[in-house]
Protein backbone atom coordinates (compact mmCIF):
# COMPACT_ATOMS: atom_id res chain seq x y z
CA UNK A 1 0.00 0.00 0.00
CA UNK A 2 1.24 3.36 -0.83
CA UNK A 3 0.62 6.71 1.02
CA UNK A 4 1.68 10.01 0.47
CA UNK A 5 3.20 12.01 1.40
CA UNK A 6 6.01 11.89 4.29
CA UNK A 7 5.41 14.10 7.18
CA UNK A 8 8.55 16.21 7.66
CA UNK A 9 9.21 14.80 11.23
CA UNK A 10 10.01 11.38 9.65
CA UNK A 11 13.57 10.09 11.29
CA UNK A 12 14.74 6.70 11.92
CA UNK A 13 12.92 5.55 15.18
CA UNK A 14 10.00 7.85 15.72
CA UNK A 15 7.70 9.90 13.13
CA UNK A 16 4.11 10.69 13.10
CA UNK A 17 4.12 8.51 10.34
CA UNK A 18 5.37 5.43 12.16
CA UNK A 19 4.05 5.97 15.88
CA UNK A 20 1.47 3.25 16.39
CA UNK A 21 2.38 1.20 13.07
CA UNK A 22 6.49 0.76 14.20
CA UNK A 23 6.56 2.33 17.68
CA UNK A 24 3.28 2.20 20.50
CA UNK A 25 3.08 4.02 23.08
CA UNK A 26 5.74 2.97 25.98
CA UNK A 27 2.94 4.31 28.90
CA UNK A 28 1.24 0.90 27.71
CA UNK A 29 3.85 -1.36 29.47
CA UNK A 30 6.00 1.53 31.48
CA UNK A 31 5.53 3.57 34.08
CA UNK A 32 8.36 6.77 34.97
CA UNK A 33 10.21 5.87 38.17
CA UNK A 34 13.44 8.20 38.72
CA UNK A 35 15.85 9.96 36.65
CA UNK A 36 19.21 11.54 37.61
CA UNK A 37 21.39 13.30 34.84
CA UNK A 38 22.48 10.23 32.98
CA UNK A 39 19.60 7.57 33.89
CA UNK A 40 16.04 7.29 33.68
CA UNK A 41 14.34 4.25 35.07
CA UNK A 42 10.86 2.52 34.59
CA UNK A 43 8.62 0.46 36.48
CA UNK A 44 7.61 -2.78 34.06
CA UNK A 45 3.36 -3.02 34.47
CA UNK A 46 3.02 -6.59 35.10
CA UNK A 47 0.87 -8.73 32.71
CA UNK A 48 1.25 -7.12 29.53
CA UNK A 49 3.04 -11.13 27.58
CA UNK A 50 6.29 -8.83 26.68
CA UNK A 51 9.66 -10.40 28.15
CA UNK A 52 11.30 -7.02 30.32
CA UNK A 53 14.32 -7.60 27.89
CA UNK A 54 12.25 -6.99 25.03
CA UNK A 55 10.74 -3.94 25.91
CA UNK A 56 14.79 -2.83 26.80
CA UNK A 57 15.94 -3.75 23.37
CA UNK A 58 12.71 -1.85 21.70
CA UNK A 59 12.58 1.29 23.81
CA UNK A 60 13.07 4.52 21.38
CA UNK A 61 12.69 8.20 22.70
CA UNK A 62 14.98 10.95 22.16
CA UNK A 63 18.08 11.13 23.91
CA UNK A 64 17.68 7.39 24.77
CA UNK A 65 21.07 6.20 23.95
CA UNK A 66 20.27 2.30 25.14
CA UNK A 67 18.49 0.22 27.93
CA UNK A 68 18.67 -2.79 30.11
CA UNK A 69 16.85 -4.55 33.15
CA UNK A 70 18.57 -4.23 36.49
CA UNK A 71 16.89 -5.41 39.85
CA UNK A 72 13.31 -5.54 37.96
CA UNK A 73 13.47 -1.91 36.70
CA UNK A 74 14.10 -1.00 32.98
CA UNK A 75 17.42 1.65 33.12
CA UNK A 76 17.77 4.01 29.93
CA UNK A 77 20.81 5.59 29.54
CA UNK A 78 21.03 9.09 27.49
CA UNK A 79 22.82 10.13 25.86
CA UNK A 80 25.82 13.16 27.13
CA UNK A 81 23.79 16.42 27.79
CA UNK A 82 20.16 14.78 27.04
CA UNK A 83 17.44 15.21 28.92
CA UNK A 84 14.80 12.24 30.05
CA UNK A 85 12.14 12.60 27.38
CA UNK A 86 8.67 13.26 28.48
CA UNK A 87 6.36 9.82 28.19
CA UNK A 88 4.17 11.14 25.55
CA UNK A 89 7.43 10.72 23.36
CA UNK A 90 9.09 7.72 24.44
CA UNK A 91 7.57 4.23 22.51
CA UNK A 92 8.81 0.56 21.85
CA UNK A 93 9.61 -0.41 18.75
CA UNK A 94 7.17 -3.73 18.71
CA UNK A 95 4.05 -2.51 16.70
CA UNK A 96 2.69 -4.58 13.83
CA UNK A 97 4.81 -3.47 11.79
CA UNK A 98 9.11 -3.04 11.38
CA UNK A 99 10.69 -0.10 9.39
CA UNK A 100 12.24 -1.83 6.61
CA UNK A 101 14.36 0.84 4.62
CA UNK A 102 14.62 4.65 4.96
CA UNK A 103 15.68 7.32 2.93
CA UNK A 104 14.47 11.14 2.65
CA UNK A 105 12.06 10.26 0.14
CA UNK A 106 10.66 6.63 0.83
CA UNK A 107 9.81 4.85 4.09
CA UNK A 108 9.08 0.79 3.82
CA UNK A 109 7.52 -1.15 6.67
CA UNK A 110 7.04 -4.60 6.23
CA UNK A 111 4.17 -6.85 8.25
CA UNK A 112 5.88 -8.47 11.64
CA UNK A 113 2.58 -9.28 13.44
CA UNK A 114 -1.20 -9.47 12.84
CA UNK A 115 -3.05 -9.40 9.70
CA UNK A 116 -3.50 -6.91 6.78
CA UNK A 117 -1.32 -5.10 4.46
CA UNK A 118 1.99 -7.14 3.98
CA UNK A 119 4.53 -3.99 3.16
CA UNK A 120 3.47 0.57 3.63
CA UNK A 121 5.46 2.89 1.60
CA UNK A 122 5.35 6.25 3.01
CA UNK A 123 6.92 8.47 0.18
CA UNK A 124 7.43 11.92 -0.38
CA UNK A 125 6.49 12.99 -3.77
CA UNK A 126 7.24 16.43 -3.84
CA UNK A 127 4.77 18.71 -4.40
CA UNK A 128 0.89 18.38 -4.41
CA UNK A 129 0.29 18.18 -7.48
CA UNK A 130 2.80 14.88 -8.17
CA UNK A 131 0.43 13.76 -4.96
CA UNK A 132 -3.02 14.01 -6.31
CA UNK A 133 -1.27 12.89 -9.90
CA UNK A 134 0.08 9.82 -8.64
CA UNK A 135 -3.29 9.13 -6.68
CA UNK A 136 -5.61 9.89 -9.32
CA UNK A 137 -3.42 7.00 -11.16
CA UNK A 138 -3.28 4.92 -8.75
CA UNK A 139 0.44 4.58 -7.64
CA UNK A 140 -0.23 6.01 -4.25
CA UNK A 141 -3.71 4.57 -2.32
CA UNK A 142 -4.04 6.76 0.29
CA UNK A 143 -4.13 10.92 0.80
CA UNK A 144 -3.79 11.11 4.57
CA UNK A 145 -4.90 15.09 4.67
CA UNK A 146 -7.54 16.58 2.28
CA UNK A 147 -8.65 20.09 2.62
CA UNK A 148 -12.03 21.73 3.13
CA UNK A 149 -10.95 23.25 -0.52
CA UNK A 150 -10.67 19.84 -2.35
CA UNK A 151 -13.08 17.73 -0.95
CA UNK A 152 -16.07 18.84 -3.74
CA UNK A 153 -14.05 18.33 -6.25
CA UNK A 154 -13.50 14.36 -5.34
CA UNK A 155 -16.72 13.85 -4.00
CA UNK A 156 -17.46 12.60 -8.10
CA UNK A 157 -14.39 10.61 -8.26
CA UNK A 158 -15.53 7.03 -8.68
CA UNK A 159 -12.31 5.44 -7.88
CA UNK A 160 -12.26 7.84 -4.49
CA UNK A 161 -13.26 7.26 -0.62
CA UNK A 162 -13.75 10.33 1.33
CA UNK A 163 -13.77 9.56 5.02
CA UNK A 164 -13.81 12.16 8.03
CA UNK A 165 -11.24 11.69 11.01
CA UNK A 166 -12.28 10.76 14.14
CA UNK A 167 -11.20 14.32 15.81
CA UNK A 168 -10.28 16.94 13.21
CA UNK A 169 -6.83 19.15 13.80
CA UNK A 170 -6.39 22.76 14.70
CA UNK A 171 -4.69 25.57 12.68
CA UNK A 172 -2.91 27.69 14.99
CA UNK A 173 -0.14 29.78 15.18
CA UNK A 174 2.95 28.95 17.36
CA UNK A 175 5.43 32.26 18.36
CA UNK A 176 9.30 31.62 18.50
CA UNK A 177 9.67 32.58 22.21
CA UNK A 178 13.32 32.97 23.12
CA UNK A 179 14.32 35.67 20.17
CA UNK A 180 13.15 38.00 17.85
CA UNK A 181 9.85 39.93 18.21
CA UNK A 182 7.83 37.51 20.07
CA UNK A 183 10.26 37.28 22.95
CA UNK A 184 8.02 40.15 24.63
CA UNK A 185 5.12 38.35 25.17
CA UNK A 186 3.05 41.73 25.17
CA UNK A 187 3.25 41.59 21.30
CA UNK A 188 1.81 37.89 21.37
CA UNK A 189 -1.39 39.26 22.94
CA UNK A 190 -1.59 41.81 20.55
CA UNK A 191 -1.71 39.24 17.71
CA UNK A 192 -3.96 36.90 20.00
CA UNK A 193 -6.45 39.64 21.17
CA UNK A 194 -6.57 41.33 17.31
CA UNK A 195 -7.26 38.30 14.87
CA UNK A 196 -10.76 37.96 13.86
CA UNK A 197 -11.31 34.15 13.95
CA UNK A 198 -14.61 33.76 12.46
CA UNK A 199 -13.32 35.24 9.46
CA UNK A 200 -10.57 33.81 9.08
CA UNK A 201 -12.67 30.24 9.68
CA UNK A 202 -15.24 31.56 7.00
CA UNK A 203 -12.88 32.04 4.23
CA UNK A 204 -11.02 29.16 5.04
CA UNK A 205 -13.81 26.52 5.61
CA UNK A 206 -16.53 28.21 4.85
CA UNK A 207 -18.24 27.83 8.60
CA UNK A 208 -17.41 30.79 10.73
CA UNK A 209 -18.50 28.26 13.62
CA UNK A 210 -15.02 26.15 12.91
CA UNK A 211 -13.41 29.29 14.75
CA UNK A 212 -11.71 28.74 17.91
CA UNK A 213 -13.44 30.03 20.78
CA UNK A 214 -10.21 30.67 22.52
CA UNK A 215 -9.16 33.25 23.10
CA UNK A 216 -11.31 35.98 22.82
CA UNK A 217 -11.01 39.06 20.35
CA UNK A 218 -10.21 42.17 21.93
CA UNK A 219 -9.32 44.87 20.04
CA UNK A 220 -9.56 47.35 22.80
CA UNK A 221 -6.75 45.64 25.17
CA UNK A 222 -4.76 45.28 21.84
CA UNK A 223 -4.45 48.57 21.00
CA UNK A 224 -4.04 49.37 24.83
CA UNK A 225 -1.39 46.74 25.18
CA UNK A 226 0.52 48.17 21.35
CA UNK A 227 0.70 51.46 22.96
CA UNK A 228 2.64 50.20 25.59
CA UNK A 229 5.00 48.79 23.35
CA UNK A 230 4.88 51.72 21.27
CA UNK A 231 6.91 50.82 17.89
CA UNK A 232 6.30 47.15 17.70
CA UNK A 233 8.60 45.67 15.06
CA UNK A 234 8.06 43.80 11.67
CA UNK A 235 7.23 40.33 11.96
CA UNK A 236 7.81 37.16 9.37
CA UNK A 237 4.47 35.02 9.13
CA UNK A 238 6.11 31.69 7.92
CA UNK A 239 3.92 28.91 6.61
CA UNK A 240 4.40 25.70 3.66
CA UNK A 241 4.30 27.69 0.05
CA UNK A 242 2.28 24.53 -0.85
CA UNK A 243 -0.78 25.07 1.53
CA UNK A 244 -3.68 27.27 -0.38
CA UNK A 245 -5.53 26.98 2.83
CA UNK A 246 -2.40 28.22 4.73
CA UNK A 247 -1.34 31.14 2.39
CA UNK A 248 -5.12 32.47 2.63
CA UNK A 249 -5.02 32.65 6.01
CA UNK A 250 -1.51 34.71 5.86
CA UNK A 251 -3.36 37.26 4.05
CA UNK A 252 -6.26 37.59 6.20
CA UNK A 253 -3.90 37.89 9.33
CA UNK A 254 -1.67 40.41 7.26
CA UNK A 255 -4.73 42.31 6.31
CA UNK A 256 -6.27 42.22 10.29
CA UNK A 257 -2.77 43.32 11.96
CA UNK A 258 -2.62 46.07 9.41
CA UNK A 259 -5.55 47.40 10.60
CA UNK A 260 -4.03 47.95 13.70
CA UNK A 261 -0.78 49.58 12.74
CA UNK A 262 1.80 46.04 12.75
CA UNK A 263 4.28 45.73 10.08
CA UNK A 264 4.13 41.89 8.66
CA UNK A 265 6.19 40.33 5.94
CA UNK A 266 4.16 36.99 4.81
CA UNK A 267 7.14 34.12 4.44
CA UNK A 268 6.07 31.19 2.05
CA UNK A 269 8.55 28.91 1.98
CA UNK A 270 8.89 25.13 0.38
CA UNK A 271 8.42 22.56 2.97
CA UNK A 272 11.88 20.97 3.22
CA UNK A 273 13.29 24.41 3.58
CA UNK A 274 10.30 25.37 6.11
CA UNK A 275 11.25 22.38 8.08
CA UNK A 276 14.64 22.95 8.37
CA UNK A 277 14.24 26.79 9.00
CA UNK A 278 12.00 26.02 11.67
CA UNK A 279 13.97 23.32 13.36
CA UNK A 280 16.71 26.10 13.63
CA UNK A 281 14.31 28.39 15.36
CA UNK A 282 14.28 30.75 12.12
CA UNK A 283 11.45 32.30 12.35
CA UNK A 284 9.37 34.57 13.95
CA UNK A 285 5.67 33.13 13.98
CA UNK A 286 4.44 29.75 12.03
CA UNK A 287 1.04 28.63 10.84
CA UNK A 288 0.72 24.84 11.69
CA UNK A 289 -1.45 22.35 13.69
CA UNK A 290 -1.68 24.13 16.85
CA UNK A 291 -4.66 24.18 20.00
CA UNK A 292 -4.79 24.24 23.51
CA UNK A 293 -5.95 20.69 23.45
CA UNK A 294 -3.52 18.04 24.62
CA UNK A 295 -3.21 16.99 21.34
CA UNK A 296 -0.94 19.53 20.87
CA UNK A 297 0.52 19.97 24.22
CA UNK A 298 3.79 18.18 22.63
CA UNK A 299 4.72 21.72 21.13
CA UNK A 300 4.87 23.59 24.26
CA UNK A 301 6.39 20.59 26.62
CA UNK A 302 9.75 20.95 27.74
CA UNK A 303 12.01 18.50 26.05
CA UNK A 304 9.59 17.45 23.12
CA UNK A 305 11.10 16.94 19.51
CA UNK A 306 7.98 18.97 18.76
CA UNK A 307 8.47 22.48 20.62
CA UNK A 308 9.89 24.47 18.16
CA UNK A 309 8.66 27.73 19.56
CA UNK A 310 11.30 27.47 22.31
CA UNK A 311 9.35 27.56 25.37
CA UNK A 312 9.48 25.77 29.16
CA UNK A 313 7.43 26.34 31.35
CA UNK A 314 7.67 23.43 34.73
CA UNK A 315 4.08 24.33 35.86
CA UNK A 316 2.92 23.44 32.87
CA UNK A 317 4.83 20.47 32.19
CA UNK A 318 3.56 19.24 35.85
CA UNK A 319 0.17 19.77 34.39
CA UNK A 320 0.46 18.35 31.17
CA UNK A 321 1.99 14.83 33.30
CA UNK A 322 -0.75 14.98 35.51
CA UNK A 323 -3.61 15.29 33.24
CA UNK A 324 -4.80 19.01 34.55
CA UNK A 325 -6.11 19.88 30.88
CA UNK A 326 -7.49 23.06 33.01
CA UNK A 327 -4.34 24.15 34.76
CA UNK A 328 -2.34 23.81 31.19
CA UNK A 329 -4.92 26.03 29.37
CA UNK A 330 -4.53 28.12 31.92
CA UNK A 331 -1.14 28.61 31.74
CA UNK A 332 -0.93 29.04 28.06
CA UNK A 333 -4.15 31.27 27.67
CA UNK A 334 -1.81 33.49 29.48
CA UNK A 335 1.73 32.74 28.18
CA UNK A 336 0.90 32.50 24.47
CA UNK A 337 3.31 30.46 23.37
CA UNK A 338 0.99 29.25 20.71
CA UNK A 339 -2.78 30.39 20.09
CA UNK A 340 -5.48 28.15 18.10
CA UNK A 341 -7.33 29.66 14.88
CA UNK A 342 -10.18 26.99 13.93
CA UNK A 343 -11.01 23.41 13.64
CA UNK A 344 -9.94 21.96 10.21
CA UNK A 345 -12.61 20.10 7.90
CA UNK A 346 -10.23 17.63 6.24
CA UNK A 347 -10.99 14.11 5.30
CA UNK A 348 -8.63 11.16 4.39
CA UNK A 349 -8.54 10.30 0.66
CA UNK A 350 -8.29 6.47 -0.16
CA UNK A 351 -8.64 4.16 -3.00
CA UNK A 352 -12.16 2.60 -3.10
CA UNK A 353 -10.82 -1.15 -3.50
CA UNK A 354 -9.53 -0.60 0.57
CA UNK A 355 -11.62 -1.58 3.46
CA UNK A 356 -11.21 -1.19 7.24
CA UNK A 357 -10.43 2.58 7.34
CA UNK A 358 -11.34 4.61 10.64
CA UNK A 359 -8.77 7.50 10.45
CA UNK A 360 -8.25 9.08 14.35
CA UNK A 361 -6.66 12.30 13.39
CA UNK A 362 -3.79 13.46 11.49
CA UNK A 363 -1.07 12.94 13.50
CA UNK A 364 -2.17 9.22 14.14
CA UNK A 365 -1.66 6.84 11.55
CA UNK A 366 -1.84 3.32 13.38
CA UNK A 367 -5.42 2.59 11.63
CA UNK A 368 -3.43 1.97 8.84
CA UNK A 369 -2.68 -1.48 10.57
CA UNK A 370 -6.37 -2.22 10.05
CA UNK A 371 -6.79 -1.74 6.19
CA UNK A 372 -6.80 -4.41 3.63
CA UNK A 373 -8.00 -5.04 -0.09
CA UNK A 374 -12.07 -5.20 0.12
CA UNK A 375 -13.54 -8.59 -0.33
CA UNK A 376 -16.34 -9.63 -2.41
CA UNK A 377 -19.38 -7.56 -1.43
CA UNK A 378 -17.76 -5.89 1.32
CA UNK A 379 -18.65 -2.04 1.86
CA UNK A 380 -17.89 0.01 4.73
Amino acid sequence: MGLAPITPEVDRSISASVKGLVCVDAAQFLTPNKSDADHVTFKIQPGKGVPPETLAQALRGPGIAEAHVENGLLVAQLKPGAQAPPMPFTCLDIGPYRQASYSPERLVLARRSGHGMETIEIRDVGSEEEEWRRFLAREVDVVPEVRQSLIENLSDVPSVRLVSLERNPYTGLIFRVDHGPFADTRLRRVVSFSLRRRAIARAITGDEKAAATDPKEDLTEASRILGEIRNAPPFRVTFISLSSEDHRAAMIIEQQLLELGLHVVLDPEPLDKAADRVNKGDFDVLIISAGWTPAYYWRVQTGSPANVSAYSNAELDQAIEGGDNETAVGILSRDLPMTPLFVQRNVIAIDRRLCGVHPKNSSDMSWLADVHLCAQGETE
